[in-house]
């Protein structure tokens, strides 16, 4: 966590609880330009703590290795792995329940006219 995240997590409390219909992307801009008010000195107890929370996460994790991953398109996280003749079958088995459900209901209203005709 930066300087920034530290002193926004505090910030932004104060904020909610003056103007708590505040939408929080309004809330984020009006951090921002805070931030960029603040002087080095008013700045410098959040980058030490900033620093302490560093420290301390290479403590308890020190093997731990940053490794963003891309964000995957929603047809990509459907089909993540999948192969073009598995995505393929996917979609026939899809197709196909779609028109067991179809017969389904086509079945259930007929079976309520005939019950709606026998009263």
């Amino acid at each position: 966590m930066n300087a920034f995240m530290v002193w926004s997590q505090l910030e932004r409390r104060k904020i909610v609880e003056v103007t708590p219909d505040k939408h929080n992307a309004e809330i984020s801009k009006e951090l921002g330009r805070r931030w960029k008010l603040l002087s080095e000195t008013d700045r410098q107890p959040y980058i030490e703590e900033a620093e302490r929370l560093r420290t301390l996460h290479q403590k308890e994790y020190p093997d731990y290795k940053y490794k963003p991953r891309k964000k995957l398109k929603s047809a990509e996280r459907r089909y993540r792995g999948a192969t073009r003749q598995e995505r393929r079958e996917r979609k026939a088995r899809l197709k196909r329940e779609k028109k067991v459900v179809v017969l389904i209901l086509d079945i259930l209203s007929i079976e309520d006219s005939l019950v709606a005709d026998l009263t």
